[in-house]
């Protein structure tokens, strides 16, 4: 039976929040049948606006070219859903993305993993170089501002 089909049986309609889990997790794939059976025709992602032209869009083609941008940028693209909490329409997902920057990519308002993504680049924890240049800015900074307070 496909996602179409159990959508419109109500014995067997998935829940709003097991809709949102399997929206999330189809964002891994990059199959247009899967998108057409389950994202609705004026579904619109609020956070296209910072993505690409494609992404801007209503219905399963926006998603589909918002998950084909997200593969662009990251290898082994996954999810992991630890919360899922609904207040009658409203589902919302406690997540985490994982994957490898392999591509381009332009800051995703989000709520995302900084540190965990700096330990992934090399970027953290910070050099012993860059902690004495942080300490003598720090230093010098607060002797500014003591002479021009004095």
């Amino acid at each position: 039976m496909t996602m179409s089909d159990r959508l419109k049986n109500p014995a067997c309609a998935p829940s709003a929040k097991d809709i949102a889990r399997q929206a999330l997790h189809l964002m891994s794939s990059e199959d247009p049948t899967t998108f057409d059976e389950l994202i609705h025709l004026e579904a619109t992602n609020r956070e296209a606006v910072e993505e690409p032209p494609g992404c801007r869009g209503t219905g399963p083609a926006a998603f589909l070219a918002t998950a084909r941008w997200l593969h662009a940028a990251f290898a082994d693209l996954r999810w992991e859903v630890h919360t899922v909490l609904q207040d009658g329409e409203t589902v919302v997902i406690h997540t985490t993305m994982s994957g490898k920057q392999t591509g381009p990519f332009i800051e995703h308002w989000a709520n995302r993993d900084d540190r965990g993504m700096g330990e992934q680049l090399g970027w953290t924890p910070p050099t012993p170089l860059f902690l004495a240049r942080t300490l003598l800015a720090t230093r010098r900074a607060k002797a500014h501002h003591l002479t021009a307070a004095g």
